[in-house]
């Protein structure tokens, strides 16, 4: 055998355990949207400015029902700080959707001042 697997030094410490604990984050509901099979939801990081598909999670339920049983599907997404999610049928289109919302918001500050 290798002793060298033994040594305490390779053992995890009681500071490095802690600090993942309190890494781990509350699940907080956000808010929700209408699920379009169609399209994908598409996630925009505000300071980076790169535009990705958004990572689902799926959670499917037995329901029984008076008809029989059925399963019902629970999307859910991560959120993400400094990102706004949006709805579109490709990449271009979601491009589009990100300008427009910018614009609006750029000119909304514009009306304020």
């Amino acid at each position: 055998m290798n002793s060298d697997i033994f040594k305490p030094s390779l053992l995890p410490d009681k500071d490095k355990i802690e600090f993942v604990k309190q890494v781990q984050q509350e699940y907080k509901y956000i808010d929700s949207i209408k699920y379009r099979p169609s399209l994908t939801l598409w996630q925009f990081n505000t300071e980076t400015g790169e535009l990705k598909p958004a990572k689902i999670t799926v959670k499917e339920q037995l329901v029984w029902t008076s008809k029989g049983n059925c399963t019902k599907k629970t999307r859910s997404v991560i959120y993400e700080d400094k990102c706004v999610y949006v709805q579109a049928l490709n990449r271009k289109n979601a491009e589009k959707k990100i300008l427009r919302f910018i614009n609006n918001v750029i000119r909304k500050r514009q009306e304020n001042q």
